[in-house]
Formats: C-alpha cells, structure tokens, sequence
C-alpha cells in the first residue's frame, strides 16, 4: 500500500486565476510567477498550462529557466534577480530570456559583454524596499548606460512594493511617489504592482503586473477583500488516518507529552509530518478536516506522523481522509497556528509528496 500523503494541485484554477489577473488589470501584461517551484505547486506541470496565456514567466534564477527549458517549455522567461556572472549573461541571451537588472555590478557585467543577442532588460529601483534595485539618484544614469549600449532590445522599469498587503499602509503611496518621479523623462514600460496590488490597487497595474500567490488561489491581504473571492484555491494536502487511540484521561501523547488528556480522549494518527513539509512547530489545536469535519492536532507535530484529537468523532477509523489544508482549509488559517505564512509552507514542501495533478 502507498503511503496516502499526497498533494492534489488543480491546474484549471490556476488557469482561472490567470484569467482573474486580467479581468482586473485588462490593460497590462503579465509575468505569472513560477518561481520555487511554481510556489510548491510543480514548475513544468503549471509552466505548462500557463504558456500562451501568461506573457513571460517569472523565475528567480537561471537554473530554473534552464529546468523549464529541459522539459520542453518554450514560453519567455524573466529571470527576476537576473544573472550571477557574466557566463549566465551569454546564456539568457542566447536563450532570449528577459532578465532583471538590480545593481552597479550586473550592469558592468552587462555592459562588457559581447552577447549573441540583444537582450530584454527589466531595470529595478529601490523604491523602499532597500532589498534589492538601484537607488533614485542612480537610476536615470543606469539607464542611460544600458539605452546606448546597443545590447538592449528593450528596457522595462520596475519596482517592487514593501507592504502592499497593508492596505492603510502610507509608505505605498510614498513608493509610488518616489518610482513616478525618478521615471519622468525616462521612456520604457512599467512594473510595480504584485499579487496584492493587482487586487485592491488598480492605480499600480501600469504595463505590467507580476501575479505570484494569486496565481495558486491565494490571498496575500491579511482580511478578505472584495476580489479576493474569486480566487480559487489550486493545492490540496490530503493524508489519511492510518491508527486511532483511545487516551486515558490524565495520559499524554507523542513527543514530550506536549498534550494531555483532560479526559478520555480518542487521538488519530494521520501519516504526514514535517519530513512532508507540514510546520513542525505547528501549535496544539492547528485545524485539519477529517471526513470534512473540522479537528485540531494533538501535541508535537512528528517526522513521518501527527495526532489529531477526533474525541467528538466516533466514525474516524483507519482510512478517514484528512485534508491538511486545501479547498476547503484555506492554507492561511494553518499558517496562523504556526506563526508563519502560507507562502512558507507552499513552498516547504518536499518532494517526497506525489503530486497528482487535475484539470
């Protein structure tokens, strides 16, 4: 018998979602993000559903345009911290990939090549962010550099937001503010608006806009907004109970005891732990749906295993279905009890967990 952990990703609600980018920002283009891995949820397979839909797909390095490529993808690919030395340069060029250019040191790596072909550059400002991008006062300069380079085919402006899932938040208009000035008398296409911008900031979709978390039926705002509904949720974490316990009131159960009985108790073990991805430090209580009915764990989340306290559910047995999150247990809400975010464990997630994908 297999083990009956198991990942079910649906690629017609990735699919949906992409058509919800450009309900919402029907006048841009779109870098669907398919980085780390499509976010846990498999790049080749979601590469392959979103070419000819998406216009370029978002990746963070050359290694994963060069995965895509291996299995037949031929969509456009931005490598979105753009390259690490100058051989990698001369490989995205030769491979017609868009890349990002972000600091003083790519840009002279750039600029001294002789490459196979021009190349489609996305030049970044630090807005705010101060995580990656060229300063205001440098920028216009930087451009200026790679317009009379004669190795651009084109040149985008971009820019990337520091709190957009804040919604009052003041410093993303100061964003704003800071990336419409430095591009006045600067020509190219822009690019700032992210997963939570495309839903509540239409005023940021400019030419293009870069869907990630979205693109998987995920929401990046911290309460629900108006169209974040019309996501739909694209993986499902499914596992079964394979054991049931009865507990003595005043017993304790699993690693260190972290749980015990405040009276008799019955406790599931369900085959999934941290080895699959699940947060080990995931808090007593975590919500989990056994059969659809909601339950909590119980005590320390295992390698291999955890325990789920069905104590109100006299027909949980072996076999019981147990969706860890998914469709119906948004991954938001288990990453609540672990102090993390659901990218996090979209993206934690090993590959020792089959994939099973539907359309």
């Amino acid at each position: 018998m297999t083990r009956p952990s198991y990942l079910e990703i649906d690629l017609s609600a990735i699919q949906s979602n992409l058509s919800l980018v450009s309900s919402l920002a029907p006048n841009s283009k779109t870098v669907a993000c398919v980085k780390a891995d499509a976010y846990g949820h498999g790049a080749v397979a979601v590469a392959e559903v979103l070419q000819g839909k998406a216009d370029l797909l978002g990746l963070a390095s050359l290694e994963e345009a060069q995965q895509l490529k291996a299995a037949g993808i031929e969509a456009p690919m931005l490598l979105l911290e753009g390259c690490f030395d100058k051989s990698e340069w001369l490989e995205a060029s030769q491979n017609n990939h868009s890349a990002v250019v972000h600091c003083q040191g790519q840009l002279e790596a750039l600029l001294s090549l002789d490459l196979p072909n021009p190349i489609s550059v996305w030049l970044k400002m630090d807005s705010g962010m101060h995580r990656l991008g060229f300063d205001p006062s440098q920028y216009a300069d930087a451009h200026r550099q790679l317009q009379q380079s004669g190795k651009c085919k084109s040149i985008q402006l971009m820019s990337h937001f520091a709190c957009s899932e804040e919604l009052d938040n003041p410093f993303n208009d100061q964003q704003i503010q800071v990336f419409t000035d430095t591009l006045r008398g600067i020509e190219g296409q822009r690019s700032i608006a992210n997963s939570a911008a495309i839903l509540t900031r239409p005023d940021t979709h400019l030419d293009w806009v870069r869907p990630g978390y979205m693109l998987y039926g995920n929401s990046p705002m911290p309460g629900e907004v108006a169209e974040s509904r019309k996501l739909h949720t694209a993986m499902s974490f499914y596992s079964e109970i394979i054991s049931i316990r009865h507990i003595a009131a005043g017993e304790g159960v699993g690693y260190n005891h972290a749980w015990r009985a405040e009276h008799d108790s019955t406790i599931a073990v369900v085959a999934a732990g941290y080895g699959d991805g699940y947060p080990r430090n995931a808090k007593n209580g975590s919500p989990v749906l056994v059969d659809g009915q909601p339950a909590g764990t119980a005590g320390h989340i295992a390698m291999d295993m955890m325990l789920v306290n069905v104590t109100r559910m006299p027909n949980a047995q072996p076999g019981s279905k147990v969706e860890l999150w998914g469709k119906e247990l948004p991954v938001s809400r288990v990453a609540k009890h672990s102090g993390m975010s659901g990218y996090e464990l979209l993206t934690r997630l090993t590959s020792r967990l089959p994939r099973r994908y539907i359309t």
